[in-house]
């Protein structure tokens, strides 16, 4: 263990209701933390996109990726894809 280190990203979709309507794992590879984060956020602003939801609600244990991502830093966060982002720490 250690940072960085192989790392994943993934992710539980729900609906309004809290009903799961999918679930998604992705291997990453030699990463660091936080890339492993913003990774997991910008797979859940891509699920988002193909799916055409526009809003979505992304809970993470990263402080710094909540901040980064409402300040569209993370990779994946960008006003342009016309998404309503709500973070929750």
């Amino acid at each position: 263990m250690g940072n960085p280190g192989n790392g994943g990203a993934g992710l539980v979709c729900g609906d309004f209701e809290a009903k799961v309507v999918g679930v998604m794992a992705q291997g990453l590879g030699q990463v660091t933390n936080y890339e492993a984060e913003c990774h997991a956020v910008a797979l859940a602003m891509e699920v988002a996109t193909n799916n055409n939801w526009s809003t979505i609600w992304i809970e993470s244990d990263s402080k710094t990726v909540v901040q980064g991502s409402t300040r569209r830093m993370c990779l994946g966060s960008t006003e342009e894809d016309g998404i309503k982002l709500a973070l929750m720490v």
